[in-house]
């Protein structure tokens, strides 16, 4: 938050070396989503996608099974669905976002869902099916006050990307920024 992001990186690595060493899966799982946002962020993608791709394989190692299905992988599926929708990959990105889903609701942070159904959203929008990008939007079910500011805004940003062939989704556009005001 502070813009350190090289601190940031150390502090995600130390947390997910504690996690790993108490069984704190959760906050492993989470310290490497992290890692990978970071990296992301800095505009390095195969690296990001690197790191998710060791920990679900170390995760599998530690635990002897060829795919660790605990709810925490969602982070995880999470990032690296968005990772190939960036690269408009976007058959491997769905395969690996719906597995995520999968996984996600038995968790219960509900920001991690919604940015799954956001990044869902973004994948039929790359699609060009505007109306399954709202469609998957309005399947969120969060109570998180963060959640819903996020899908309200993503629908806001396809409603203003497609306001010069559909006039209305302007008015809606206004609607909800007057709404935050």
């Amino acid at each position: 938050a502070l813009g350190d992001e090289v601190s940031a990186l150390q502090a995600f690595s130390e947390t997910q070396r504690i996690g790993e060493a108490c069984g704190d899966w959760l906050n492993w799982y989470t310290a490497v989503a992290n890692q990978s946002m970071i990296l992301s962020h800095q505009g390095r993608l195969p690296e990001a996608l690197a790191v998710c791709m060791n920990a679900l394989t170390a995760a599998s190692r530690r635990d002897g099974e060829s795919e660790h299905l605990v709810p925490y992988a969602a982070v995880l599926y999470q990032m690296m669905g968005q990772i190939h929708l960036e690269w408009n990959e976007l058959e491997k990105a769905d395969a690996i976002l719906q597995k995520c889903l999968e996984l996600s609701r038995f968790m219960a942070a509900g920001d991690w869902q919604a940015n799954s159904f956001t990044a869902l959203s973004r994948l039929q929008w790359a699609r060009g099916d505007l109306a399954q990008a709202f469609a998957v939007l309005n399947q969120v079910k969060s109570e998180s006050p963060r959640a819903g500011i996020a899908i309200a805004t993503w629908k806001t940003r396809l409603s203003l990307v497609h306001s010069v062939e559909h006039p209305d989704a302007m008015n809606q556009a206004f609607s909800w920024a007057a709404e935050r005001s």
